[in-house]
């Protein structure tokens, strides 16, 4: 989390700098439209409404600066405090207006459901349910006859000398079959 809001205001903050950069750029611009638009008046070419209409764009230009140093500034002490440091001690690191940063061109994204089956408390409770099912099966299997088969195998003789014949292999299969008749609706309320 705390890595994610320092990234996020890093953004923010550039991209406050780049904004105040096109910003300044305007107004530098728009007060040039401004002086040819006054020349022009002088000379007769354009009407003072043109003039001050030029002289409203530069003011609503120059009105949105302080806001975007605010949100610039926001940023920064935002920045410092997520990294423990007092508000201003990045001001000098990050004066220099750099670009925003770029994302890598290819991302590694994996389908949401896995990411978020990876969180330890979606696994614990996925693991949760896969043993509650297994506890389910067993008890459905409980309302069902059991059958069990044992089987066994060794040599009997009479004396130790006759232990190697092949008359002396003894062998038997037994099978069972079991179910309860009654149990008072005990394994279906289970």
């Amino acid at each position: 989390m705390l890595v994610a809001e320092t990234a996020l205001n890093y953004v923010t903050l550039r991209a406050y700098q780049l904004r105040l950069g096109i910003a300044r750029d305007n107004v530098d611009s728009q007060e040039e439209t401004l002086q040819i638009t006054e020349w022009r008046a002088q000379a007769g070419l354009a009407t003072i409404l043109d003039v001050e209409q030029a002289r409203t764009s530069l003011e609503q230009s120059k009105a949105s600066i302080p806001a975007l140093e605010i949100g610039r500034a926001e940023a920064e002490h935002r920045l410092a405090v997520l990294t423990g440091q007092a508000p201003g001690a990045l001001r000098e690191q990050l004066a220099t207006v750099r670009p925003l940063p770029r994302a890598p061109d290819e991302m590694t994204v994996g389908i949401p459901a896995d990411t978020i089956r990876q969180r330890p408390d979606v696994r614990a409770a996925e693991l949760t349910l896969r043993a509650e099912v297994a506890r389910t099966a067993q008890r459905q299997t409980d309302r069902y006859p059991s059958l069990a088969l044992s089987g066994s195998w060794g040599w009997q003789a009479f004396s130790v000398a006759a232990l190697g014949g092949s008359d002396t292999l003894v062998r038997s299969l037994a099978g069972s079959l079991a179910t309860t008749l009654f149990d008072g609706g005990r394994i279906r309320s289970r």
